[in-house]
């Protein structure tokens, strides 16, 4: 099995946008939906991802965007975020490894998944996730978790935690923290910068038109 077939991607795809005032994964990024640009992403990376979604209506409205044959997981509590949704997807993972990608993520491409992989690949030990952290932020939505922390995440929601970020520093998990070099070797920040807001999205295709 070759490195990059150890790896599934899974796509946090069921957010409800309500900062942004409309579905970010339908946003257009240089003329095609933001959906369409991360799942081709991970797919050039690791093969054709897992979309993690929250409902049926969700995998249909994607569908036609991702193609027929895309992989769809619906979350079985809705309600407590992606925690549950991720723990469920780790549960089910055929491979050693997940790298999990929100939507938001435009700066994401597969040359950077592909170099991101090759610095997992290059430790001496395999920790239980491998984390940014940019900005004094973790980037828990574009990072490599391995299936055995899946039990402490049911473990947080079961607590009624919902945060990500928090469940992860909470949890009794080995977790790698990208240094600042190791950021750098990636491209910098700019992979892991989500779009929120509708201002975020204005800056960001301006950004994309400059750098043209």
């Amino acid at each position: 099995m070759s490195d990059a077939a150890q790896v599934r991607g899974l796509l946090l795809a069921g957010g409800r946008s309500r900062r942004m005032g409309q579905d970010k994964r339908l946003l257009s990024i240089d003329g095609e939906p933001l959906i369409v640009r991360v799942h081709r992403a991970l797919s050039e990376a690791f093969g054709a991802p897992w979309v993690l979604v929250r409902e049926e209506a969700d995998a249909q409205l994607l569908r036609p965007l991702l193609g027929e044959g895309a992989t769809f997981l619906l979350d079985a509590e809705p309600s407590a975020g992606p925690l549950s949704a991720v723990a469920d997807a780790l549960d089910q993972l055929d491979r050693g490894c997940a790298f999990l990608l929100a939507t938001d993520l435009p700066g994401v491409s597969s040359q950077f998944l592909r170099r991101f992989d090759a610095l997992r690949r290059g430790l001496p030990t395999a920790p239980d996730a491998l984390i940014a952290t940019t900005a004094g932020r973790l980037q828990v939505m574009s990072a490599f978790y391995r299936p055995r922390i899946a039990a402490a995440l049911r473990d947080s929601v079961r607590w009624g935690q919902h945060c990500m970020v928090q469940s992860i520093r909470q949890a009794s998990i080995d977790v790698h923290y990208l240094s600042e070099e190791e950021v750098a070797e990636l491209g910098g920040e700019a992979p892991f910068e989500n779009l929120n807001t509708p201002a975020d999205h204005a800056r960001y295709l301006e950004t994309r038109v400059h750098a043209g």
